[in-house]
C-alpha cells in the first residue's frame, strides 16, 4: 500500500521500481512488482499483504510490512514482529478493523440472531481469527472446502454447528442475503456503505508490522544491522509524521 512505501522513502531509503507502479490489470505485474532500495541496492518486491508473512518465513525475503491481520499467529516460530504502526491505507484515517459483516438487508441483526447452519465467508489470511472469535462466542466451528447447496446448511443444522468458507474475491459481492456471513477489513466505511452492509461486531484492530526472519536475525550479521537500521528509520519517520499532523492541528496529513 501507498503508506508502506511511502514510510521506507521517509528513513532516506527509497523503493525506485523499475517500470512505475504496475496497474492491477497488468499481466507483468509479477514482474513490475519487483525494484531495488536506491541508496543500498538491496532488492524490494511489492505482493499480496497475505503472502508476505510465508515469504520472510521461508527466507524469500528478510523482512517485510504486512497487516497485523495477515501476520500474527502465523509462522511464529519462524518471524518476529519488530515493530508496530497504527496505520493502514491512509496515515490518519481511522485505525483499520477486522469486522463482521452481514447484507443490509439480512434478518441478523446481532451476534445472537446467528444460529446453527450459518456460514461466513473469510480470505484465508483470516481463517483463524474467524474460528477464534465465533469459538469464543460458543459456536462449533468447522470449516468448508466449497459451498455446495442447501443441504450444506442442513448438515451444519443436525450437527449444532456453524461454519467458515475460504473464499477469494470480493466478501460483499458474494454476500447471500439468508445464507451467508463475512469477515472483511473496514477503513473509512466506504465499502459497507457502497454494497449496502451492516457490521455486526469488530473482530480486531488492524496494525502495520515490521516483520524479519528469526534465523536472519540471530545468525546474519551483516542483514540483522541493515533490518535495526530500517527499524530505526521506520520508528522515527513515524514519530516525525505524528508530530508534523498534530502541527497542523490533526487537519492534515504531511
Amino acid at each position: 500500500m501507498d503508506t508502506a512505501r511511502e514510510h521506507v522513502q521517509l528513513t532516506g531509503w527509497t523503493p525506485v521500481f523499475e517500470h512505475g507502479e504496475p496497474a492491477d490489470d497488468d499481466p507483468r505485474r509479477e514482474e513490475l512488482n519487483r525494484g531495488i532500495i536506491e541508496e543500498t541496492g538491496d532488492q524490494i518486491i511489492q505482493t499480496r499483504s497475505r503472502d508476505i508473512p510465508r515469504l520472510v518465513a521461508w527466507q524469500y525475503c528478510h523482512v517485510g510490512l504486512v497487516g497485523s491481520d495477515c501476520a500474527d499467529g502465523r509462522f511464529e516460530q519462524k518471524i518476529e514482529v519488530l515493530s508496530r504502526f497504527p496505520y493502514g491505507r491512509e496515515w490518519h484515517a481511522p485505525q483499520p478493523r477486522v469486522e463482521l459483516v452481514v447484507r443490509e438487508d439480512s434478518r441478523i441483526k446481532s451476534i445472537e440472531d446467528i444460529g446453527p447452519g450459518a456460514i461466513v465467508l473469510a480470505e484465508t489470511q483470516h481463517a483463524n481469527l474467524t474460528k477464534h472469535f465465533l469459538e469464543e462466542k460458543g459456536f462449533k466451528v468447522v470449516r468448508l472446502k466449497n459451498d455446495t447447496g442447501p443441504e450444506v446448511h442442513n448438515r451444519l443444522r443436525e450437527d449444532n454447528a456453524v461454519a467458515i468458507q475460504l473464499v477469494a474475491g470480493s466478501i460483499p459481492v458474494l454476500l447471500d442475503t439468508e445464507l451467508h456471513l463475512g469477515i472483511m477489513v473496514n477503513e473509512r466505511g466506504k465499502t459497507v456503505e457502497q454494497y449496502r452492509l451492516r457490521v455486526l461486531e469488530n473482530l480486531y484492530d488492524v496494525e502495520t508490522l515490521l516483520i524479519a526472519n528469526r534465523d536472519v536475525m540471530r545468525d546474519d550479521e551483516i542483514n540483522r544491522e541493515k533490518i535495526l537500521q530500517l527499524k530505526e528509520g521506520l520508528e522515527n519517520a513515524y514519530v516525525r509524521v505524528q508530530r508534523e499532523f498534530e502541527s497542523f492541528g490533526g487537519r492534515e496529513r504531511i
